[in-house]
């Protein structure tokens, strides 16, 4: 066993790693196909340290090819698939990044070949010094640009083995990739597994929930509350939802409506709340509690781990990143005492679980009084006729800012969109001060696409625009 994947530990190196539509890899076949592409790339001049961009979604591909980039001890920086070239650039100037990798397969073969771009250097690469193996996940920049957070494999494996002793995992477990491995969640799928000797599932685009959860017989998930609202709306997603035997959810404001129906199907349902610079997981519910945790994200994961200052929800311990890059320099903003500040606004409950109210850098004045978007998100949300709701700020002559909501209705709704507006407006009006209520709703962009936790700085462009675009018609 290579030491780079101390954290890989299987009772049998035949049992299975990594379900892929119907095919099975062992462990024994997975590192074989990492030991083939690490050679590959090891032939390409890439060096211990060398930032180098890596594309990626949730594919079979896109595992081997991260830890290839491990073994040879590169520091990948984990970006979508498909994205536009303006994110690629803006992305490799933020790393310092030398070129692209990306994975493709030959179907009748485990063995992958890595291609890259002609925009790789190696020679011009500079090496960035930090602990290896490691890689960069970008922030997700909702307020600006993105940060180049650098996780260490530690990092990982220590927040995955703090989870484990929460939701247990057993060598026959098996968890569901259902989220991006550009994305800690996704990464704390692969740690968590792989620490149990369990296997992962991969859910490939196109395939049904239920077509891959009765494959796989998948024991596990980790879904976004979009994902969850979704599965719930049919009876046989609803069905094979209900075989888990644990599900973690995060990632975005959750109604309280849409988690009691989660706790219905009669599995394990756990809230949590995590950020990229942890790792992952941060605080999680406990199975079991899920009823009488509705509202809030569980307990601290690792004692001593969280505190809250001044309303701000601090953090330390040992799933904290090595910092971020900039100018091949990694530094770690922490108090004197070691906290590092999320600017997550929090407050614990009686029973000493989290309540997170929001981003602190997100408040903004409306008539003089601060105005959070996630509280009127998560009003809005209850509602139950929206998939997903974003209120952004919007400048405006009377009230300086003004609250905007961008509006992704239902599809199977009986309303158009002008009833929404008027059942959401009623609505709002009940259960929030009249300068939180929304001035203005809108619909969602047309041209959006699929994205784990939607951009508030692309949205705010957006809703600018389509604002300035109504007043001049």
């Amino acid at each position: 066993m290579n030491s780079s994947f101390s954290w890989i530990q299987p009772i049998r190196w035949d049992a299975p790693a990594v379900i892929c539509q119907k095919e099975i890899i062992t462990y024994r076949q997975l590192l074989k196909s990492v030991e083939h592409v690490a050679l590959n790339l090891e032939r390409l001049n890439i060096k211990p340290g060398m930032p180098v961009s890596l594309r990626c979604g949730r594919r079979l591909e896109d595992l081997v090819l991260l830890l290839a980039a491990w073994k040879v001890g590169c520091l990948p920086c984990v970006i979508p698939h498909h994205v536009p070239p303006s994110y690629r650039k803006q992305s490799a100037r933020i790393v310092g990044s030398v070129g692209e990798l990306t994975c493709t397969t030959n179907p009748s073969s485990l063995f992958f070949t890595a291609h890259l771009q002609q925009t790789f250097s190696p020679s011009d690469g500079s090496c960035v010094e930090v602990e290896s193996p490691a890689l960069i996940v970008l922030t997700s920049g909702s307020t600006g640009e993105p940060k180049a957070a650098v996780l260490r494999q530690r990092n990982l494996s220590h927040n995955a083995l703090l989870s484990n002793r929460n939701i247990p995992m057993k060598p026959d477990d098996c968890w569901l990739l259902s989220v991006p491995l550009y994305h800690v969640s996704g990464l704390g799928v692969i740690f968590r597994s792989f620490l149990a000797g369990a296997s992962v599932a991969i859910w490939n685009d196109g395939a049904s929930f239920a077509d891959v959860v009765s494959t796989a017989r998948i024991t596990h998930a980790s879904l976004v509350p979009t994902q969850l609202h979704r599965l719930l709306k049919t009876p046989e997603d609803r069905a094979y939802l209900s075989r888990l035997r644990y599900l973690l959810v995060g990632g975005a404001p959750l109604s309280e409506n849409l988690a009691r129906r989660a706790i219905e199907t009669g599995i394990f349902v756990c809230f949590t709340y995590g950020l990229t610079e942890m790792a992952s997981q941060v605080t999680t519910s406990r199975p079991g509690e899920a009823l009488d945790a509705i509202g809030t994200c569980g307990h601290p994961i690792e004692s001593g781990s969280v505190t809250i200052e001044n309303g701000e929800i601090l953090v330390r311990g040992g799933s904290l990143f090595a910092g971020y890059l900039n100018n091949d320099k990694i530094t770690c903003p922490l108090t004197t005492e070691g906290w590092f500040q999320t600017g997550d606004i929090g407050a614990w409950d009686d029973k000493g679980r989290l309540r997170v109210m929001g981003r602190r850098d997100l408040l903004f004045r409306c008539g003089g009084e601060f105005v959070g978007p996630e509280e009127i998100e998560r009003v809005l949300l209850e509602s139950g006729m929206l998939e997903a709701a974003v209120v952004v700020p919007v400048p405006d002559e009377e009230y300086g800012m003004k609250p905007v909501a961008i509006l992704k209705i239902l599809p199977d709704t009986a309303k158009n969109f002008e009833q929404i507006i008027s059942c959401l407006q009623g609505f709002a009006a009940e259960q929030l001060p009249r300068h939180k209520c929304p001035k203005k709703y809108i619909p969602w962009p047309e041209a959006d696409e699929p994205n784990w936790k939607p951009s508030r700085a692309v949205l705010a462009t957006y809703a600018a625009a389509f604002m300035k675009n109504s007043f001049d018609k």
